[in-house]
């Protein structure tokens, strides 16, 4: 199992930022908002960011779908 410190710290601030919000409001974050929350992350870093709002839409996706892909 290969872990990511970036990678996890852009979940985790994502997951908090999201907690109470509606489906809508979680899907409208960005890569670059996340981005821009971090500071210190360098550049290379950046696609963890975009991983993990990838992730998220897919998961809101699943979720409207009714739990189908």
């Amino acid at each position: 199992v290969s872990r990511c410190a970036t990678l996890i710290a852009y979940c985790e601030f994502v997951a908090e930022g999201i907690a109470g919000a509606t489906l809508s409001q979680a899907v409208a974050l960005t890569p670059e908002q996340v981005i821009a929350a971090l500071e210190g992350i360098p550049p290379h870093k950046y696609d963890c960011a975009r991983l993990t709002i990838t992730a998220l839409r897919a998961v809101a996706e699943i979720a409207l779908n009714g739990g189908q892909k």
